[in-house]
C-alpha cells in the first residue's frame, strides 16, 4: 500500500555526512567479522586506517532503561535537576552553543581511562529515537557513534550503541558507556518517579 504522500526527509549535512559514515561503517563490517568482544553481545570489526590509526566499528546492543520513551527523552533534553547529577563525577566544563535547530557543538572534559580528557564534539539529536555524536581533536578524532533509543512496551526504553572509534580507545569507550548508563539509571528513575507524581 502506497501513502497518499510522501515527504522525504533532507538532513543537514553533518548530519548526513555521519550517517553516511555510519551506514558505510555497518556494510563494511559485515563483510568480515575480525573481532569479537568477550561481553557477548559486543561485537567490533576492524574497517580502515584514518590518519594512521586503526579505525573499527563495534556496537553496544540490549541496554535496556526503566522509564517510557518519553520520559526518557525528557530527561536527556529538559531536565536540570537530575541528569547533570548523575554525570559530576565523570563530566566538568561543558561549553555549548546550538548551530541549528537539532545539532549542537561543544567542548567538556570527560573520565575516560581513568583520566581527564579533553573532548569536542557535535551532537545531532533528532527525538524520539536518535542521537548521532562525532568527536573531533586529540586521540577521539574522526571518531563517531549514534544511541538508538526504542520503546520496549509501556514503561521500557531500549538503547543500542553503535561505534566508529580508533582501535586503541575503543576498550575505553565501552567502558565509558557502561559507566554512563550506571550513573544515568538512579538519577533517571528519581526523575520518572517524579514525573509520576506530577502527572
Amino acid at each position: 500500500m502506497t501513502p497518499a504522500s510522501f515527504e522525504p526527509v533532507y538532513f543537514p549535512s553533518p548530519t548526513r555526512l555521519i550517517m553516511d559514515t555510519i551506514v558505510t561503517a555497518v556494510m563494511s563490517a559485515k563483510k568480515k567479522v575480525v573481532e569479537r568482544f568477550s561481553d557477548g553481545k559486543s561485537r567490533g570489526h576492524r574497517l580502515s586506517k584514518k590518519n594512521g590509526s586503526e579505525m573499527i566499528y563495534f556496537e553496544d546492543r540490549g541496554t535496556v532503561l526503566d522509564a517510557p520513551i518519553d520520559v526518557v527523552w525528557d530527561f536527556i533534553l529538559k531536565d536540570n535537576e537530575y541528569h547533570p547529577k548523575a554525570h559530576q563525577n565523570s563530566l566538568r566544563d561543558m561549553k555549548w552553543k546550538d548551530l541549528n535547530e537539532i545539532t549542537g557543538e561543544g567542548t567538556c572534559e570527560v573520565m575516560r581511562g581513568g583520566k581527564w580528557r579533553k573532548m569536542k564534539f557535535r551532537v545531532t539529536t533528532i527525538p524520539p529515537h536518535v542521537r548521532i555524536v562525532e568527536e573531533f581533536g586529540g586521540r577521539y578524532a574522526g571518531q563517531k557513534f549514534v544511541l538508538l533509543y526504542t520503546p520496549k512496551g509501556r514503561n521500557k526504553t531500549a538503547v543500542d550503541v553503535f561505534v566508529y572509534a580508533r582501535k586503541q580507545v575503543a576498550k575505553e569507550m565501552r567502558e565509558t558507556f557502561a559507566n554512563a548508563h550506571e550513573e544515568d539509571v538512579p538519577m533517571l528513575r528519581k526523575f520518572a518517579r517524579k514525573q509520576r507524581s506530577e502527572s
